[in-house]
């Protein structure tokens, strides 16, 4: 992405974007009424002159709502924030900023489906840098949960690669959120004997699950899509009873094909799960919004350039609280100079 061309604003591409995806009653039926949230909960984002990666996240079970996540491949400079931006996490986005190495996403999550004012939740990918996650959460006065965090680490199966850590101080007992990526060895043993999973599972300290949780967890592997699961890690050390598992679904069909939720391997997974009953079939609405769009830019020098935009389906999510199941869409939008 060319950062050194001007940028439009984010604030109005972000708008488009959401018209678009949420065209002919999509806002309805699968985002909900909280369009004006969504809306303030993204200007209060720290933004810059590159526009981040969105992701809105949409149940496929249940009433409609959504949630805001933003992802920054580019942080401003602190200090030309405006009063109203950074959700007062100053100290967090300056580390980021100033990281030695900076590979990986950075996130700041917006629970816009709740009671607005709660604090954002920030999350950060630690594949890169792991050494750094002890700074991460001193810069968020989490310095308390380092030593059980460092202890979940230590537990985890070898097969398991540290994936992302995130502090959720909106949410009840704060929970400090960690997802793993699933190696693909780990995918084919779970995927053909999922008393793996279990073993694993109690090996980390996760036991909340019965056999029907085992057999959707283990239902979500596909070797052709990466895999996650994420916990919750509370501050006395112990493991939430939920658990989450992530099947990323976005991949080449989709930038270059506008049926992948149609006949690609995507939709076929997806109308696979939804025959499970592990999700309905508003699903199928996704199809239109696909969005692949290049609009002519000229400056002031005579030059141009082609804006790129980009709405797609990027994960699908199942989730367990108290062994209760739900499932999730993450709907990714994108736009810039490529």
């Amino acid at each position: 992405m060319n950062l050194s061309l001007p940028q439009p604003d984010s604030v109005s591409v972000f708008k488009a974007l959401y018209k678009h995806a949420a065209a002919n009653g999509r806002d309805r039926m699968l985002f909900g009424t909280n369009q004006e949230k969504l809306f303030r909960a993204f200007e209060k984002m720290p933004l810059s002159d590159c526009f981040p990666n969105i992701y809105l996240e949409f149940p496929l079970c249940g009433d409609p709502f959504c949630d805001l996540i933003c992802m920054f491949h580019k942080l401003p400079d602190i200090k030309t924030l405006k009063p109203y931006q950074g959700y007062g996490l100053e100290r967090t986005l300056e580390w980021r900023k100033n990281m030695k190495n900076p590979k990986g996403f950075f996130c700041l999550e917006a629970d816009v489906s709740s009671k607005e004012g709660l604090p954002v939740s920030p999350v950060w990918d630690m594949r890169f840098a792991p050494e750094e996650a002890g700074n991460f959460l001193e810069t968020l006065d989490a310095q308390c949960r380092i030593e059980s965090f460092n202890d979940y680490i230590n537990r985890m199966p070898k097969s398991w690669k540290s994936f992302y850590i995130g502090l959720y101080p909106g949410r009840k007992g704060a929970p400090l959120r960690i997802g793993v990526l699933f190696s693909d060895e780990e995918k084919a043993a779970v995927h053909e004997n999922p008393d793996i999973l279990k073993e694993h599972l109690t090996q980390v300290g996760f036991t909340s699950f019965d056999d029907d949780m085992l057999s959707s967890l283990s239902y979500m592997i596909r070797p052709d899509f990466p895999y996650e699961i994420q916990f919750d890690l509370y501050p006395d050390g112990r493991l939430g009873e939920s658990i989450g598992a992530i099947a990323t679904i976005f991949g080449d069909a989709a930038i270059f094909s506008t049926d992948y939720m149609v006949k690609d391997k995507a939709a076929l997974f997806m109308a696979e799960l939804e025959e499970k009953g592990m999700i309905d079939g508003r699903w199928r609405l996704l199809h239109d919004s696909y969005l692949a769009k290049k609009k002519p830019m000229v400056f002031e020098d005579g030059s141009g350039a082609f804006f790129h935009m980009f709405v797609m389906v990027h994960s699908v999510k199942l989730k367990y609280n108290d062994r209760v199941p739900s499932s999730k869409c993450y709907l990714g939008m994108s736009a810039g100079y490529l």
